[in-house]
């Protein structure tokens, strides 16, 4: 019904062959015959996506589109909005995670108003801290201890708490963020095993300043020669996400 109100004739092949597909890229090939009413909420949903796309407009406004859709589904679909050439398409949705993983870019609205709008990477650039590491320790006990050291070797490091006076971490894991922009010039070098850091053509301190270039690959390193020595049982190290970013932006809104 919906091709023909768009003033498509559905008896074209090519017609037959999109509603076809989009049937099939919204998992309702099965439900064809189904009468609306009988649908689930999901499929009602994954119905409405396939009304919009039955013909490509130049301008796309989608609504919190992933609702009561199943994973496979929703998937599909933001897998061909993607591929849309000379379509834009804004979505609208309380799921910061997709946000960033299909948005060229994202804003951010609190109350009425666009706090900040940007790619993703610029909007952790702006107003998040860049990386996140973890540290697993071997016993509770050792937790003041490892800080200390992690403190001396990477004074631009900052502990990770959920909010004021409250920890995030469990007894034998200890959290930190850190900025990889910018060069930083106190680092304790008799802190790192050899001074391995300043020797040999991969060395990640500037041979006039002293200073270090890159500060993940430091941390890596460093971290690493803690594990070997067992000071530290293991690590991760990973990239801030655009939820920390809405969160932060929105707290300094209220």
């Amino acid at each position: 019904m919906m091709a023909r109100v768009r003033g498509l004739d559905i008896s074209n092949d090519n017609v037959k062959t999109r509603l076809q597909f989009l049937k099939k890229l919204m998992n309702l090939e099965e439900y064809s015959k189904m009468r609306v009413c009988h649908l689930s909420g999901g499929s009602k949903r994954k119905l409405c996506c396939i009304m919009a796309l039955v013909t490509i407009p130049r301008l796309l406004l989608m609504d919190e589109v992933s609702n009561g859709v199943d994973p496979m589904a929703r998937k599909n679909l933001y897998t061909y909005l993607r591929t849309l050439k000379n379509t834009s398409v804004i979505l609208i949705t309380h799921r910061i995670d997709e946000a960033e993983k299909i948005s060229d870019r994202v804003a951010i609205m609190s109350r009425g108003r666009f706090l900040d709008i940007d790619s993703p990477i610029r909007l952790k650039e702006k107003h998040g801290s860049l990386f996140f590491f973890q540290v697993d320790l071997h016993r509770a006990e050792h937790l003041e201890a490892v800080h200390s050291k992690i403190i001396q070797a990477c004074p631009f490091c900052k502990r990770v708490y959920a909010a004021k006076g409250k920890k995030v971490e469990a007894n034998t894991i200890i959290m930190y963020s850190f900025d990889e922009l910018g060069r930083y010039n106190r680092i304790d070098r008799s802190s790192v095993k050899n001074n391995r850091l300043e020797s040999g053509a991969g060395s990640l301190l500037d041979p006039a300043t002293k200073e270090v270039k890159i500060k993940v690959v430091y941390i890596l390193k460093f971290l690493q020669d803690l594990v070997t020595e067992g000071q530290i049982k293991d690590y991760s190290i990973y990239r801030s996400s655009l939820d920390e970013v809405f969160r932060k932006l929105i707290q300094e809104d209220e």
